[in-house]
């Protein structure tokens, strides 16, 4: 999948800027950790608690991109039993902020009734994974897992951090963790804040459907009394955001940073049916990721401004269209009639075009992928010759 953008400017024409890159080239300095389980085995995990092949597993399947040969991850609970199957990765290092994205499918005849928890992030110490039932202190973890409400099967996340309050109804009893979006009640309970309340709803689930799935987490400012919190939680479905939670309050120390992602399927009783769920293609990453097999180069990934720069814009003699890695892409600029003054192709890291000859006006200049001609981006440049 792979996202489109195009500007009508000056009422005629469409000004462009798109891109592929090699797998080895994707795989760049931020990204914290990728797996699509074609290494044959769960070695570059950190899986803790034994689960066995038949509830934790890597399958030869078509996956999200219909590959012939591809592998993917199977999550599944024995049938009449409560409990999870599992994969944990700690990553090196720690992170105020990061995104994580991954495809997954509930497998054909899965039961959306059932209740569960999922997969998601995770700040703090190992020992913390699966704590329950209290709020965080701040300083000790923050978990939240991606899921579906088992009433209208739309995905949710379940969010474990300091700030919660939906559940916590009894500052020294249970308290449990919040949802996003929250939509238990219309503020008179659980949902009191309505920043909260996100409409529109995300879509209902179906069994046999790959989606993909993106999130961000930015642990924001520590605070000892959540004044000041900037914490920040956003999740998209195939592309399209489900919301985008601000001001959360996250942690009281900048000690608390994420340290692991947490691959999941949990069901609290033996009411589910056999079925489990496939996962692909995981990244975390520092920047947005997008909807696209970064791993083995299909589709494009999603453009950031920080990836390119063009310059100098008005121009005199020459315009330069840099990116941060070697891209295979083409240029075209044409004048405001839409009449077509250079059309080349690239394969580099930086090109410079001349322009001393055009005659003093605005252009506008289309950069699109060599591979499927796909469309991200948009630019007009000023001649001052």
């Amino acid at each position: 999948m792979q996202k489109k953008l195009a500007l009508t400017l000056f009422g005629a024409l469409f000004v462009s800027i798109s891109f592929s890159q090699s797998p080895a080239q994707k795989s760049s300095s931020n990204i914290v950790f990728q797996s699509g389980f074609e290494e044959g085995n769960k070695s570059i995990w950190n899986d803790y608690d034994g689960n066995p092949d038949t509830e934790n597993q890597i399958l030869v399947d078509p996956g999200p991109f219909n590959k012939v040969g591809n592998h993917v991850i199977r999550l599944k609970v024995p049938e009449g039993q409560a409990g999870g199957s599992d994969l944990v990765k700690v990553f090196s290092g720690q992170y105020d902020s990061l995104y994580y994205r991954w495809y997954f499918k509930y497998e054909k005849g899965f039961n959306f009734n059932a209740r569960n928890h999922g997969s998601g992030f995770f700040a703090g110490s190992r020992n913390y994974l699966g704590q329950s039932n209290y709020r965080p202190n701040g300083d000790d973890f923050i978990v939240g897992t991606l899921e579906y409400d088992p009433n209208s099967h739309r995905p949710y996340c379940y969010f474990y951090y300091r700030g919660m309050y939906q559940d916590c109804t009894n500052p020294n009893g249970a308290c449990w963790g919040d949802h996003f979006p929250c939509t238990s009640d219309e503020g008179s309970g659980y949902c009191t804040k309505t920043e909260h309340r996100d409409p529109p709803l995300p879509p209902v689930l179906t069994d046999n459907t790959w989606y993909c799935l993106e999130s961000k987490v930015k642990m924001g400012k520590p605070s000892a009394n959540g004044i000041g919190s900037d914490g920040e939680f956003e999740f998209w479905l195939d592309g399209v955001s489900c919301g985008h939670w601000k001001n959360l309050w996250l942690r009281t120390t900048d000690q608390l940073k994420l340290t692991m992602l947490w691959l999941s399927l949990y069901h609290h009783d033996g009411t589910h049916s056999v079925a489990g769920i496939l996962i692909d293609d995981v990244i975390v990453s520092t920047k947005p990721i997008g909807c696209s097999d970064i791993i083995s180069g299909v589709g494009a990934n999603k453009l950031n401004k920080e990836d390119i720069k063009i310059f100098p814009n008005p121009t005199k003699s020459m315009i330069t269209i840099s990116f941060s890695a070697s891209r295979k892409f083409s240029v075209s600029i044409f004048d405001l009639s839409g009449k077509l003054i250079i059309n080349k192709s690239f394969h580099e890291k930086e090109v410079s075009i001349d322009t001393h000859k055009f005659n003093p006006g605005i252009y506008c200049l289309t950069v699109k992928d060599e591979t499927d001609n796909s469309l991200v981006w948009t630019e007009s440049i000023i001649c001052n010759n």
